[in-house]
């Protein structure tokens, strides 16, 4: 989402709304601090840690525990490869 500069989700434009707003206004409207979010994977265009530790601090800052998970990008991707 913010990691990688180069590929933002502002393409995904929604009536005049980013994807990333349209997340967090949602999620602040319905998930609680005692909520236990499932996340199925592929949340970021970063392909190291280091990119992605930028949309993983914006999604920790949410409230809520999260459980994320593998998606099919990340199976083989260099986040899960030493």
């Amino acid at each position: 989402m913010f990691g990688v500069p180069s590929k933002t989700m502002e393409v995904l434009d929604l009536h005049g709304k980013t994807i990333t707003n349209k997340i967090k206004t949602h999620w602040l409207e319905k998930i609680s601090p005692q909520d236990l979010v499932l996340i199925p994977g592929d949340i970021s265009w970063a392909m190291t840690l280091e990119e992605a530790i930028v949309d993983l601090l914006w999604l920790d800052a949410l409230p809520g525990t999260k459980l994320l998970l593998k998606g099919i990008m990340t199976t083989g991707g260099a986040l899960f490869q030493k």
